[in-house]
């Protein structure tokens, strides 16, 4: 999604896109999240009482992968993070 040098950490977090998508989610579910892989595997522990959380954030990664496969192999034109929020919602 960016020119930056690819990596699974990069992809998810450090990416312009990735936080763009994490201080969206942060900001609606009113939870920091998305700074690395252990700010969202926390919720992960409690799986009961984060339930809708941990989906959303699932579903959030889920996209960001998907939708970094789809530009790589199937020739999906970038537009805008919508995209990713999008998907992700109709995954959740």
């Amino acid at each position: 999604m960016c020119n930056e040098p690819e990596s699974v950490t990069h992809l998810f977090f450090d990416c312009c896109v990735a936080k763009v998508v994490w201080e969206l989610a942060s900001e609606i579910l009113l939870t920091p999240l998305g700074v690395d892989f252990e700010s969202i595997a926390r919720w992960w522990i409690s799986r009961k009482k984060h339930a809708s959380l941990n989906v959303c954030t699932w579903a959030l990664l889920w996209s960001l992968w998907k939708i970094r496969n789809a530009i790589c192999f199937q020739g999906l034109v970038w537009s805008d993070v919508k995209l990713v929020i999008r998907k992700a919602t109709k995954m959740a």
